[in-house]
């Protein structure tokens, strides 16, 4: 992400009937400059959790074309701190991938993206022997027995059996038409597809007690338009269908369903002249340089 703006107030309804109690947006960089290739390489080391986080990016622009591409990757072992140790099943490992290729042109751009990423994370209990106070581990159904964990599993990079696995797949599109009479029509499209599996059954750890899956389909039109110096106006409609369904599972918390959402709405917003006067104004901005604030009026 480039940026995070957050948008409250009447603005955030053309985020959708959700958005009304506000919106955090977050902004992807803009593409590098005509003509320009650049690219960077990140690999970090932490030592709580032996943490490796690496990751690569490269993106460039030529003749109006833009494309990019960030792929990452991070793995980390349990936690430690120093009441506990290591804490059993903290550990996680994550991947991720995008790619966007797109056209600038004086009338406008599309950019077209596709991201995939893929997270399992283990499923911590807490439980401890009562007596040596370790941390203990689940290995049978009827959860009768409970070992201790080795100092090596504490230590390994493997995820256990008892484990969650979310993977996250999506597709979408971003399109600014300008038009003849100086208005912007924005286009947003986008497909999304979340798979999230919990293994629960410590005897048969192939088999999900959770198996979510969630298809989104978005779609987003806005017509902007600005009339003189103090009007802009803007039009447009947006929603979503969802279908969830749920794959070979042993438990079903939530019922499948179809959900689907349309909404149109208008704005007008006027740009007023300042309310304060330039001396007031002068004399709150040299306040706030001695990090105080004071209303002069």
């Amino acid at each position: 992400m480039d940026r995070v703006e957050v948008i409250k107030g009447p603005a955030s309804l053309t985020y959708g009937s959700d958005a009304i109690g506000g919106v955090v947006n977050l902004i992807s960089p803009p593409p590098v400059p005509e003509g320009t290739i650049s690219g960077s390489v990140m690999a970090t080391y932490g030592t709580n959790q032996g943490l490796f986080n690496n990751s690569l990016r490269l993106q460039g622009h030529n003749n109006g074309w833009v494309w990019g591409t960030i792929l990452s990757a991070k793995e980390g072992k349990a936690y430690q701190n120093q009441h506990d140790g290591r804490v059993f099943a903290t550990g996680f490992k994550e991947k991720g991938a995008r790619a966007m290729i797109g056209l600038n042109k004086a009338r406008g751009y599309s950019y077209f993206n596709a991201s995939l990423f893929d997270d399992q994370q283990a499923i911590p209990d807490g439980s401890r022997d009562d007596v040596t106070r370790q941390f203990t581990k689940q290995v049978t159904e009827d959860d009768a027995f409970r070992p201790i964990v080795s100092p090596a599993e504490l230590n390994s990079y493997n995820i256990p059996a008892l484990h969650q696995h979310v993977q996250l797949y999506r597709i979408y599109n971003n399109s600014n038409f300008i038009l003849d009479n100086g208005a912007n029509l924005f286009v947003n499209l986008g497909y999304q597809f979340s798979h999230r599996r919990e293994y629960t059954h410590p005897e048969d750890a192939t088999t999900a007690g959770l198996n979510l899956h969630l298809t989104t389909y978005t779609y987003d039109f806005k017509y902007n338009q600005t009339f003189g110096d103090d009007y802009e106006t803007t039009f447009g409609l947006n929603g979503q269908y969802q279908n969830n369904t749920i794959g070979g599972a042993t438990d079903f918390p939530i019922p499948a369903y179809h959900q689907f959402d349309i909404g149109p709405f208008a704005t007008i917003k006027r740009v007023l002249a300042s309310l304060i006067y330039p001396q007031a104004h002068a004399m709150i901005t040299g306040r706030l340089t001695g990090n105080r604030l004071i209303l002069i009026p």
